[in-house]
């Protein structure tokens, strides 16, 4: 049977293996192999002993393709071309304006591109990045690993290449930011509480941490004049600190009920205290509370209680009930709660009370203090006995 045909009436010479009609292929190729249907045979084969030398070398010299290789089986699995071993694409030089490989569908949109100059490029062809994945709509790339294993995002140089890292870990679903090749710069975890240098945020939405002994966080911005408000706290002590010059307030249900001015001033309830006012109450009082009032006794036959609420080591009314015999010298002793560290001043004023009224005026009575209290006497035995005298009293530290 005639199955090499040669075709010596063209103009150049071709050859047909494996079919006795070759005119039905057009005469296409120089070489045309035919492997009729139901042959499982490979319809062409090259074995290459020398493993110097290339089994196939195909060579354009214009700018048709070297190879081309075409699939027309509608099968999915049906593919082009099969490389086991290996693929290497070079492309024509190094510059960024051709390719060293170019996927593309079968409508001929572009997939995957590596240019000369390895840049990368997904769904794009015109990539300037290094990697560049681009889509008319939504994109998205994955980092998959198993259900208790990490999946990791590298960066560093050419000398070291884990500087820093982005780590997601499904066996706790825990997000970790790496800088430095140190681990919890910033950790999220499955809860989705923060913690800044700890990977035990506990149930606050952002925790803090410092090996150095100080935490501090600061806020500032692009028209802040110095570094902005520095909040920082250590073994010794904790600040909250504004190093601006501009009014520090504090408020609530948005409105601002205390402002600190730059020179230090205090207002309660006003926001502009007077220059020489350390603290300035607007509309309201002021209060002192104490758990503990004070102990207060009675001396040389008086009985000395506090009347009303009890008094505190602040203020309070102060009733001295005289016996019925009167001497001079203590007539009551308060002791604080807790002392004072300089000895304080305390004033004193009557009650709407006459008798009391009567012993200031007289001068009759007058008050000794101490850092841990103060005592009511009187100059002389007072001349009306058995009568209650009741007294205010404000206790005042200086320096």
């Amino acid at each position: 049977a005639n199955f090499v045909h040669l075709i010596p009436t063209l103009s150049t010479n071709k050859v047909v293996i494996g079919n006795t009609t070759p005119a039905l292929f057009g005469y296409g190729s120089k070489l045309t192999v035919y492997n009729p249907t139901g042959n499982n045979d490979t319809a062409f084969s090259v074995i290459q002993y020398n493993n110097s030398t290339h089994a196939i070398n195909s060579t354009a010299l214009g700018t048709g393709f070297a190879i081309n290789a075409v699939n027309k089986n509608a099968a999915l699995s049906a593919y082009a071309g099969f490389f086991d071993g290996g693929l290497i694409s070079r492309g024509k030089n190094s510059s960024n304006n051709a390719y060293g490989l170019i996927v593309k569908d079968n409508v001929n949109t572009d997939l995957l591109s590596v240019r000369n100059d390895g840049k990368v490029g997904i769904g794009t062809i015109t990539q300037t990045e290094n990697l560049q994945v681009q889509s008319s709509s939504s994109t998205a790339i994955s980092i998959v690993s198993g259900n208790t294993a990490q999946s990791n995002f590298y960066f560093g140089d050419q000398s070291f290449h884990f500087r820093g890292n982005i780590q997601y870990d499904n066996s706790s679903n825990t997000m970790n930011f790496w800088t430095n090749n140190t681990a919890n710069r910033i950790f999220i975890d499955n809860n989705g509480h923060v913690g800044l240098k700890t990977n035990n945020p506990g149930v606050y939405d952002l925790s803090i941490f410092s090996t150095s002994g100080n935490s501090s966080l600061r806020l500032n911005n692009n028209l802040s004049a110095s570094i902005g408000l520095v909040v920082s706290t250590s073994n010794v002590g904790t600040n909250i600190l504004s190093y601006e010059n501009t009014p520090f307030d504090f408020g609530n249900n948005s409105v601002i009920f205390m402002r600190a001015q730059p020179n230090g001033n205090v207002g309660i309830g006003s926001l502009s205290p007077a220059p020489n006012s350390r603290l300035a109450i607007k509309d309201g009082h002021l209060q002192s509370q104490q758990t503990n009032a004070p102990t207060i006794n009675g001396n040389n036959g008086t009985t000395a209680t506090f009347w009303g609420p009890n008094g505190t080591d602040v203020t309070g009314i102060i009733s001295i009930a005289m016996g019925a015999t009167t001497a001079a010298g203590t007539q009551a002793t308060i002791t604080f709660n807790k002392p004072y560290n300089n000895v304080p001043i305390v004033i004193i004023t009557p009650v709407n009370n006459t008798y009391a009224a009567d012993a200031v005026a007289l001068n009759h009575v007058y008050v000794v203090a101490s850092t841990t209290g103060f005592t009511i006497q009187f100059n002389s035995a007072y001349a009306n006995p058995s009568y209650n005298m009741y007294f205010n009293y404000i206790v005042i530290e200086g320096n």
